[in-house]
């Protein structure tokens, strides 16, 4: 009976992470589509809150509209901020916009050693 609770406890365990990381997933998707349907402001807000659940996809396209000026001001130092977060954990595309803000020295300090770094 013992080993019976054990297993049930654990699939619930299972089953509730599950739903956590898809509520997260779709938070990004949601901010994808209104991405793609020019709605910068709803991306934004979107993936304020995939950010918040820890999606590295979601630091990294959130660096991209707030570096750019996308659906609100443009923040250059917290879009860089964004991408060094999501870099150090592995996103690719964040370590290549990293490179990019520390060559151009925009939201950050100019560093050459840091760009090729990264």
């Amino acid at each position: 009976m013992l080993k019976k609770t054990a297993v049930l406890a654990l699939l619930l365990a299972l089953s509730l992470q599950a739903t956590a990381q898809s509520e997260n997933v779709k938070a990004y998707n949601l901010g994808v589509d209104a991405y793609r349907a020019k709605n910068y402001t709803e991306a934004r807000q979107q993936w304020s809150h995939a950010v918040a659940q820890g999606v590295p996809e979601a630091y990294n396209n959130l660096g991209f509209l707030l570096f750019q000026g996308l659906g609100g001001d443009a923040d250059a130092v917290r879009a860089v901020a964004l991408w060094r977060d999501a870099a150090t954990m592995g996103e690719a595309e964040s370590q290549w916009h990293l490179a990019s803000a520390y060559e151009d020295g925009k939201g950050t300090v100019h560093n050459k050693i840091e760009a090729y770094a990264w």
